[in-house]
């Protein structure tokens, strides 16, 4: 019995993180970017072309544009890459010492503000 214990802790640590980031995170805004994506997607073939299109129209640095949530949800799953990779090779750390490492790699360089 204490052995599956054991096999259970990476487990709940994922479990924990997840729960953790979540609450950090906009869920909302997420599913809205990716559904904006998931409708750009049927008219616009390739990234290159979504991309394209966004500079083409000047839509770029819009907020709401299709490229700025490609970029949001492509740095969101960099930081839940980041984040596991750093559980998994974390021998003494928490997982809040895990997931700092994961944003301050992650988010920090775009970030004009301390956080």
């Amino acid at each position: 019995m204490e052995e599956g214990k054991r096999e259970d802790r990476p487990l709940r640590a994922i479990g924990q993180a997840f729960g953790k980031l979540a609450a950090t995170l906009d869920v909302e805004d997420a599913e809205l970017e990716v559904k904006d994506l998931t409708v750009a997607s049927k008219d616009i073939a390739t990234l290159q072309s979504l991309v394209e299109h966004d500079v083409k129209n000047n839509y770029v640095k819009d907020v709401s544009s299709h490229s700025c949530n490609l970029l949001r949800v492509k740095r969101g799953l960099d930081m839940v890459r980041v984040l596991f990779h750093t559980i998994l090779i974390a021998d003494d750390k928490s997982l809040r010492d895990c997931a700092s490492i994961a944003y301050q790699q992650v988010f920090v360089p775009y970030h004009s503000f301390p956080i």
